[in-house]
């Protein structure tokens, strides 16, 4: 299963995700595929991430969870898991 990220760079200091190009994203518009965000994400504003798939991915499913923010898969498990077995079925 492909999770959205991309390996992290070595950097000296914090390290942070790569984002992805728009040639990256238009290649993930193959159905299914799902993006899973919170609201209170803190790299990357929610609204704007969403925007920029839908406008580069149109295919791709985009759902963003209400309070969550960037470990929504570790804080919001059951409702992230319940979102993902929505969209499979």
């Amino acid at each position: 299963m492909y999770f959205g990220t991309k390996p992290y760079k070595q950097v000296l200091g914090p390290v942070l995700p790569n984002v992805f190009s728009d040639e990256e994203l238009e290649r993930l518009s193959v159905p299914p595929t799902l993006f899973l965000i919170g609201s209170k994400e803190q790299m990357y504003p929610a609204d704007k991430a969403v925007h920029r798939i839908q406008e580069v991915a149109p295919d791709v499913t985009c759902d963003v969870l209400p309070e969550a923010g960037h470990l929504l898969t570790a804080l919001h498990a059951e409702e992230v898991s319940e979102r993902i077995v929505t969209f499979l079925e």
